[in-house]
């Protein structure tokens, strides 16, 4: 063989050898972008409960208001069927509020099943808005979503209030909803929100209810993204921003805390170190309620810092609105009805809150309480959750 066949020959064995090495490396590759494929789908699978696990009042004080003044509220607060003028909003904080079991006093008022057929069947969305309106919901590769745009009427408000409120009153994965796509169930809602979730989304306060009430006891889940989320950083997200920041002056935030503690003194959600934070952290928020209480009884936007200086509410342009004081008070009130026990005020500062609500309730005209709905909503559900009971339990 002479010298050029040699080094022809040992080219090729360097060229088969080079190949056969390449084939070697994108196996490796393939294999362990095939593990990692795997691992990202068993994440995917979100070991959920079958029905959400509720949230429960704590409290029974019947000196925060009368069997009679709240039979007088929750009546006042029915939600008016407006036909094709009512925003979605209206409807699923009233579905929060009144329950899926409710039944109107009158013609001109919606039903729990009404409002629930309304946020999960398009079918009957379409019947009111008609066929022009953006749909409520959209179906994804990773569930189904919920709409949510600030100022339009037909979508929800909040990112994720609509599947906490279907939550909390006790939708459980397989209860049916009619996409535009056709039919899905509340799993494929419950997933979109968990696997989509993010710990610096804008707002969380829900999306956080939500995997509390279908995660626990698991303390941890994965997101599309393949990132780790847990309760204890869930808590740090609330506890880290600065009051009173976020939706309804920061009380959205302490409920879904308040909420989350409840869950892991059945299910242990949280390591000890970040219970005994969120405890603190919720005992320091009532004692700055204790301090800057109104002598009559209410709250302001600026109730983490101070005590409101007017008695007669502000017109404009402040935090100390009468619409300011309703939703500062009634928000306070409602996370501190499902907190524990250590963490409450002196009873005399719920009462003075449960009464000033009260009053102002019942004094308020039509089209304020129509104004207002949203915000009063989560007023009178607190004042029945600060008599133990939902107010469904209430209007029979």
């Amino acid at each position: 063989m002479g010298v050029g066949e040699q080094s022809g020959l040992l080219t090729r064995r360097g060229a088969l050898l080079a190949w056969t090495a390449h084939l070697g490396v994108w196996a490796l590759g393939a294999s362990w972008a095939g593990v990692s494929h795997w691992t990202r789908l068993r994440r995917l699978q979100l070991p959920l409960q079958p029905q959400p696990w509720p949230i429960r009042s704590l409290v029974d004080e019947p000196l925060v208001i009368s069997d009679d003044q709240l039979l007088q509220v929750l009546k006042k607060l029915e939600l008016e069927d407006q036909g094709p003028r009512l925003r979605i909003n209206h409807v699923d904080h009233a579905l929060r509020f009144l329950g899926r079991e409710h039944r109107p006093s009158g013609p001109g008022y919606l039903s729990g099943q009404q409002m629930v057929k309304l946020l999960t069947d398009h079918r009957r969305f379409v019947a009111r808005y008609g066929p022009a309106a953006p749909p409520l919901l959209e179906s994804t590769r990773w569930g189904v979503r919920v709409v949510f745009q600030n100022g339009r009427p037909t979508a929800s408000s909040h990112r994720d209030h609509t599947v906490a409120t279907l939550a909390e009153v006790g939708l459980g994965l397989q209860w049916p909803i009619y996409t535009p796509a056709g039919p899905a169930s509340m799993e494929d809602l419950v997933r979109h929100v968990l696997l989509s979730f993010e710990l610096d989304q804008r707002e969380y306060e829900w999306s956080a209810l939500v995997a509390g009430m279908f995660l626990a006891p698991r303390r941890e889940w994965f997101n599309r993204w393949g990132r780790r989320i847990s309760f204890d950083m869930l808590a740090g997200r609330i506890m880290r921003e600065r009051m009173p920041l976020g939706v309804c002056y920061g009380n959205h935030r302490l409920y879904t805390l308040a909420a989350l503690l409840q869950l892991d003194q059945q299910h242990r959600l949280f390591s000890p170190t970040v219970r005994k934070q969120a405890t603190r952290f919720l005992r320091q928020m009532s004692r700055r309620l204790v301090r800057h209480q109104h002598p009559q009884g209410f709250w302001n936007g600026d109730w983490p810092w101070r005590r409101p200086q007017r008695t007669q509410p502000a017109t404009e342009g402040t935090t100390d609105r009468l619409q300011d004081r309703i939703v500062a008070t009634g928000h306070a009130l409602e996370w501190l009805a499902i907190a524990p026990a250590e963490v409450l005020p002196p009873r005399e500062v719920v009462v003075r809150a449960g009464q000033y609500l009260a009053q102002v309730i019942l004094q308020l005209g039509p089209r304020r309480v129509q104004q207002w709905y949203t915000y009063l909503s989560h007023a009178g559900r607190a004042l029945a959750l600060w008599r133990g009971k939902l107010p469904q339990e209430v209007l029979g």
